[in-house]
């Protein structure tokens, strides 16, 4: 099939078949946070776009199970801390860059699996942390019991130092 077929097909969205074969056009699944709340299983695969507001309040994973996935996208950043904590046993580990806003300064945590890291901790002005809006974490469970974190961040004002997100 031409690359031209393609992306007209594409453009048309909906159930479609073609040749016998059949194709389903798929919309991300956005769910809106804005409060505590404790992520399923049947939630893999959806981005959660997570208002921070001025209470604290975290978001728990389900048990790592291998394949499950979540993106958050942070829709407002805050100056009050907000989780995103494992579930009983299970581990984060992962890289971190948090940048700031203000004084082109960078910093990188890197946490090798099975260090004991269980939480991934925001907060838009503390400058070990990071998380205004507009960031993205994704997070992937690679092997049962541990997710593997890669997230982009920045802080709002000062300069990011001994960066300390995966907790």
């Amino acid at each position: 099939m031409s690359k031209r077929a393609v992306n007209l097909l594409r453009k048309m969205g909906g159930d479609f078949s073609v040749q016998g074969a059949n194709f389903r056009s798929q919309k991300r699944k956005i769910v809106a946070v804005s409060a505590a709340k404790t992520l399923t299983a049947d939630d893999s695969g959806t981005t959660i776009y997570w208002t921070h507001s001025a209470s604290n309040h975290n978001i728990t994973l389900p048990a790592a199970t291998v394949g499950l996935h979540f993106r958050f996208v942070i829709a407002v950043g805050h100056a009050a801390a907000h989780d995103i904590k494992c579930a009983g046993s299970d581990e984060v580990f992962g890289k971190v860059t948090v940048v700031s806003k203000t004084e082109n300064k960078t910093d990188t945590q890197a946490v090798a699996k099975a260090a004991g890291d269980t939480t991934i901790s925001l907060h838009a002005t503390t400058t070990t942390l990071g998380g205004d809006y507009g960031d993205v974490i994704e997070l992937v469970c690679v092997e049962a019991g541990y997710w593997l974190c890669s997230a982009q961040l920045h802080l709002r004002t000062g300069n990011p130092s001994a960066t300390a997100v995966l907790n």
